[in-house]
């Protein structure tokens, strides 16, 4: 008996090793093989009509490498699964969007209740809540369909913007579908997502083709290259698009928010012996406070406390050899430059969500939380009654 199992297990051995070196079950017919990596969802208002462009990634196959085409289909409708369905409709297969990690919102979807739109992907589960939605400043179409020298797929090149180098540098507000939704239905009312602007640039392509242009006498004219700008931030109340955080905004919003481990700031008008230069601090380190303060029950305030530790990165001017390490000690001069900038950012932003109706803070959802006692007196009114006191304190990795 232990003879016949010691042989089947051989046999099955045998027989996954076999499979295992030749691949049987891995073989994939790269032709059939298309993927949705990417939607973008535009609306036009007088036709009361969704165009949903879906992005396939094809593998192209050649005889060194492996390298990735990009292919769009365009479906319309009454919404938004009735445009996706058009895409399966006129294609002859069904979209599978299981590996779609980005959904592009074109200028006209985020007119009205983004909430509208975005619904479809929270009740289905063919399309993952976790995919980053973003705002375009143009259609969504046009942004799939630019040409890009980051990555032959434009919607790869744009995750690299929004994933890859977000996790050290803060500089995006980055958003799932399910935290906006979440966001959305919060006590504040208030979410945002990246505001995504395209940017050309000159890589010498339409120069190439002007010239091939001329010399065929009906050469057709190269698209432009571009690069994508996704470091500002489009805020909304009640699904409703309301106000936008510049670049800068949106770093320091980041800052109150996130960890950030490798971001830099820039001050224009450092002081280093007497003279004014361009400096930038890496933020190496950032600690964290918020509290309410109801001392004097007329005017609450809320007090928001950061400790930023900051190293030189680089300064436009020459300095002694000693001098010339990350580690070298920051001026209280620079400091309280850079102390004033950080608060004036943090009451600029606040300040533009309450003109606005956007509590970017999250006051009201906090008070809930933690002064559950004070909700009822002053929940309804907080953002438009409450004071912001910002106390911020750089230093250097070094104390002086």
């Amino acid at each position: 008996m232990k003879a016949l199992r010691s042989k089947i297990v051989i046999l099955i051995i045998a027989a996954t090793t076999f499979l295992y070196f030749t691949n049987d079950y891995g073989l994939v017919d790269i032709e059939k093989t298309a993927i949705i990596v990417a939607i973008g969802i535009d609306y036009e208002e007088e036709k009361e009509e969704y165009s949903v462009t879906a992005q396939i990634a094809v593998p192209e196959s050649s005889e060194n490498a492996v390298d990735n085409e990009q292919c769009s289909i365009e479906g319309k409708g009454k919404t938004v699964a009735d445009a996706i369905d058009s895409v399966g409709v006129n294609t002859g297969w069904y979209p599978l969007l299981s590996f779609c990690h980005i959904v592009l919102l074109g200028n006209g979807a985020i007119t009205g209740d983004v909430a509208d739109t975005l619904s479809f992907i929270i009740r289905s589960d063919r399309i993952p809540d976790s995919a980053l939605v973003v705002a375009c400043e143009k259609k969504a179409k046009d942004v799939l369909n630019t040409k890009t020298p980051l990555d032959n797929v434009s919607s790869f090149a744009l995750e690299k913007v929004l994933v890859k180098d977000i996790a050290k540098s803060d500089r995006i507000a980055s958003s799932s579908v399910k935290d906006f939704i979440k966001n959305y239905y919060s006590l504040c009312e208030t979410s945002q997502m990246p505001l995504l602007k395209i940017i050309e640039i000159d890589d010498g392509s339409s120069k190439e083709g002007e010239q091939s242009g001329g010399s065929g006498g009906g050469g057709e004219k190269k698209k432009k290259a571009s690069i994508f700008d996704a470091t500002s931030t489009l805020f909304f109340k009640k699904g409703e698009a309301k106000m936008t955080l510049d670049s800068e905004e949106t770093q320091v919003y980041n800052l109150i928010y996130k960890n950030a481990l490798d971001s830099y700031i820039l001050i224009d008008d450092a002081e280093i012996d007497g003279e004014k230069t361009a400096a930038v601090l890496d933020i190496n380190e950032i600690t964290k406070d918020m509290r309410f303060d109801f001392s004097d029950e007329k005017s609450p305030k809320f007090i928001l406390k950061m400790n930023v530790r900051l190293g030189f990165e680089d300064l436009k001017k020459t300095q002694p050899v000693k001098d010339l390490t990350p580690r070298q000690t920051i001026p209280d001069e620079i400091l309280e430059t850079t102390r004033k900038k950080i608060e004036k950012l943090i009451i600029s932003a606040f300040k533009k969500g309450r003109e606005n109706d956007c509590d970017i803070l999250h006051l009201k959802e906090q008070l809930y939380k933690f002064n559950f006692d004070k909700f009822g007196a002053y929940g309804e009114d907080i953002l438009k009654t409450v004071e912001l006191i910002a106390e911020i304190n750089c230093s250097s990795e070094i104390s002086n």
